[in-house]
């Protein structure tokens, strides 16, 4: 069956009525897209009056409410000599995106569902079919979703060039992540001010003429001054700074320096909950085989572990908390809540004539406890001691004390007096002979209030270059925060935990996500989008792609490094090679 479309179009010279013959079908609507009339007929260069050229042989477009068979209507500038009078246009919108055959609203949806929802490719293909019966393959939502993350990405960048530009400054905060062992460090570059992702770079090694070069480049990419820089404390850095920039004031991360002392006083308190745990999931009411039960005065055979049960899952509770960052040590509490456990169980050993199996078995526990607790007391001491120590400087490393002289003053007063204390327990140590330690179990007390002295004397130089700053930032957590969203982000998309190449290849737009806001996340994808642009970020993509996987498959290069062998280390190469071309092989 067909239908007739006919279409009043009028010019300066004459009436017409374009005739269209089409196809109807149950599986599809036609839609033929005419001259807006919200738009004046009148051709954009010359302003003389357009008329209809032709009509294209039209498009199957899928969208989320069907198939539409798209009709374009084209026209040209009615004056011969326009250059538009050869060339032909229609600006009215039209259902598809580019040269895709699925509709805009498929495009907005599939944005939607990632930038706002995060949602991974499988659950928005699966999304699409249940709900909207949209026939469209995982390998085309998984290329839209590509191509999302390339438009929005370069979306984010000019935003951030309109914001640098109105702030005025630049507070630089540099931090490097190394996905994995054989791949390349990403490297980021942020504005602490704004928030904002200045740079990213993917390369093998980061040494300070490069830092230097990076900075450069973004001094020149923006045209306003850095007015500061926050860093951890890596030689390159260090370097790049003293020696490049030593006017622009550079903040050693707080957050790292407190890092450091905490991995040490974790490692001590994990001696503690060691020995702790150890004497509590060797107890016979926890081992003991259920098979083999014994016999249970008025009870009968039961296993222990059954009799037990109560106490059995104390100790399951009691082994299984875990140390949180900068506030709380499981060595500490759980020597604590031990002692008070056995406190409470002495009330019934006392009184026990341990002449039942039960009461033996009670009181052998409780006699196993106050052994470990009493063995492991001068250890709890010493943890404590390095907690409280920890805590002190904490609190005034992030105090509101009003100057710079104040806060190092009071600080340096504690480092003094911890480095006294260490000074008694070995009179022989001299502040210039300390070294940096690895993180290991085997380290004394008197080591690691050592090595904190150490960190304190190297962070000095940069541990409150904050004062100079426009605001107080003193950390670059925020970047050690985006990186990890990054990963967690990829590890849900991906279900593996090893996202080392899509890291490398897909890291820095997941960055730029992390670090816009939402309403840059909302706005309409299909405003941003143009064939052009698309085509220009798949390529520079792709060449990215095919950098980090040249060296994934060989099977189409030539093998010779046997003849670089014989080339090299053979004495008589020549005499070899002419014997082979003699043989003509």
């Amino acid at each position: 069956m067909s239908s007739l479309f006919f279409q009043r179009f009028k010019t300066s010279h004459s009436l017409y009525y374009i005739v269209y013959s089409t196809a109807s079908s149950p599986d599809y609507r036609t839609h033929y897209l005419c001259w807006p009339e919200s738009i004046s007929r009148a051709c954009p260069i010359c302003k003389s009056p357009i008329e209809f050229a032709f009509a294209d042989n039209g498009k199957k477009v899928h969208t989320l409410e069907g198939i539409i068979h798209q009709v374009v209507n084209y026209y040209k500038c009615s004056k011969a000599t326009c250059p538009n009078s050869s060339s032909y246009f229609n600006p009215i919108s039209r259902f598809d995106f580019g040269k895709s055959y699925y509709g805009k609203d498929v495009l907005q949806f599939i944005a939607d569902e990632v930038l706002l929802l995060d949602q991974t490719p499988q659950q928005i293909h699966k999304r699409l079919k249940i709900k909207y019966q949209l026939k469209v393959s995982l390998r085309t939502v998984q290329r839209i979703y590509r191509d999302i993350l390339l438009i929005k990405s370069n979306s984010i960048d000019e935003t951030t060039r309109n914001i640098i530009s109105k702030s005025k400054k630049i507070l630089l905060a540099i931090d490097g992540q190394d996905p994995d062992k054989g791949h390349d460090s990403l490297w980021l570059f942020t504005d602490l001010l704004t928030n904002r992702v200045l740079r990213t770079v993917l390369v093998k090694t980061m040494p300070h003429m490069r830092i230097h070069q990076e900075i450069e480049e973004i001094k020149q990419d923006y045209g306003v001054p850095i007015v500061g820089v926050v860093s951890d404390k890596q030689n390159n850095l260090v370097k790049c700074m003293r020696d490049k920039y030593p006017d622009i004031p550079h903040q050693f991360c707080t957050f790292h320096f407190c890092q450091q002392m905490w991995k040490h006083l974790e490692i001590f308190d994990g001696n503690l909950y060691g020995k702790l745990k150890k004497t509590l999931i060797r107890a016979d009411i926890h081992i003991r085989n259920n098979s083999k039960p014994i016999n249970f005065e008025g009870k009968g055979f039961l296993p222990v572990r059954e009799v037990f049960r109560g106490i059995d899952s104390d100790i399951e509770h009691l082994t299984q908390i875990k140390s949180t960052k900068f506030q709380f040590l499981r060595g500490l509490w759980l020597f604590r809540n031990l002692t008070r456990y056995t406190v409470k169980m002495e009330v019934y050993t006392t009184i026990m004539d341990k002449q039942l199996r039960i009461e033996k078995i009670f009181c052998k526990f409780h006699a196993k406890l106050k052994k470990v607790l009493k063995d492991t007391r001068s250890q709890f001491f010493e943890t404590l001691f390095l907690y409280d120590s920890f805590k002190l400087i904490y609190q005034r490393l992030y105090s509101e004390l009003s100057t710079h002289a104040d806060k190092q003053q009071e600080l340096d007063n504690i480092f003094g007096r911890l480095w006294g204390y260490v000074r008694t327990l070995n009179p022989d140590l001299e502040m210039e002979g300390l070294k940096m330690i690895p993180l290991q179990s085997s380290h004394s007390l008197e080591s690691i209030l050592g090595e904190w002295v150490r960190l304190w004397n190297s962070y000095l130089p940069g541990l409150f270059s904050y004062y100079g700053f426009p605001r107080d930032i003193r950390t670059n957590i925020l970047q050690e925060q985006a990186f990890s969203q990054q990963k967690a982000k990829l590890v849900n998309r991906l279900k593996r935990k090893d996202v080392s190449y899509f890291i490398k290849t897909r890291g820095d737009l997941y960055l730029r996500l992390i670090h816009s806001s939402e309403s840059e996340k909302s706005a309409s994808i299909v405003n941003e989008y143009s064939d052009h642009l698309i085509q220009s970020l798949r390529k520079e993509f792709q060449k990215r792609i095919s950098e980090e996987t040249s060296h994934w498959l060989a099977k189409d290069k030539e093998f010779a490094g046997y003849e670089e062998v014989l080339q090299e280390y053979h004495p008589n190469w020549r005499k070899l090679l002419l014997k082979k071309k003699l043989r003509g092989t």
